[in-house]
């Protein structure tokens, strides 16, 4: 999707600039706490002036200023969707549909 430049914020990567999209508060996101390597599940609580995210994880824990390049937006389904996933961990993407959204 196409954003205008207003909801856009600059990010980086090590020396790699980009452009990423401004979260809004109560997005269900996964954020590298800490700046580590793994993902954890949250929601973003304030969306901070200097462009950074308040994070509260599912976990209880807390982050105040996240850098948005450690932060990502969880994708949202509803039945009926058109989807690609992996079978039973495999590596191969099958073609599927929602059949059912659960509400966990």
């Amino acid at each position: 999707p196409r954003h205008s430049e207003a909801s856009l914020i600059a990010a980086t990567v090590g020396d790699q600039a980009f452009y990423a999209p401004m979260l809004s508060v109560g997005a269900l996101v996964e954020a590298r706490h800490g700046g580590g390597q793994r993902w954890y599940p949250g929601k973003v609580a304030v969306v901070n002036d200097d462009g950074t995210y308040a994070i509260h994880y599912d976990d209880g824990d807390k982050e105040q200023k996240v850098k948005p390049e450690l932060v990502r937006e969880l994708a949202t389904y509803a039945e009926g969707d058109k989807i690609e996933c992996r079978h039973s961990g495999g590596k191969r993407y099958f073609p599927g549909r929602i059949a059912a959204a659960h509400g966990d």
